[in-house]
């Protein structure tokens, strides 16, 4: 017996007439699970692209007509990584580690202050 699928995408036209709403978004249908406006097995999470932001709206209620979770992604977009401000362990002129401080003959070595 081969293995069943359990789960299908359909990127499908948007049923919205509403200019803030683009034309296509994603749904999900996943075997099993349904919504209380589909008998059998429903599309239970839509992704779109509504009002300039990407949602996500899951049915997790099957006795449910809304979505009962609609989540905003705008934290998810790339520009809102946070990059932790790391202190360099090495200074860039010697190579050395900032913990044991510059190396003789680096022109940053207070030792060397002087030599020419």
């Amino acid at each position: 017996m081969g293995k069943q699928t359990m789960i299908k995408t359909i990127l499908s036209d948007s049923p919205y007439t509403d200019a803030n709403q683009s034309d296509d978004f994603l749904e999900i249908e996943i075997k099993g699970l349904g919504t209380l406006a589909e008998q059998g097995d429903g599309r239970t999470v839509l992704v779109e692209f509504y009002d300039d932001k990407w949602w996500v709206r899951v049915w997790a209620d099957i006795n449910q007509e809304d979505p009962t979770h609609i989540i905003d992604m705008s934290r998810a977009l790339e520009h809102n990584r946070d990059i932790p401000n790391l202190e360099p362990t090495h200074y860039n002129c010697c190579q050395a580690p900032r913990d044991l401080g510059h190396m003789f003959g680096c022109p940053n070595n207070s030792e060397n202050a002087g030599e020419s």
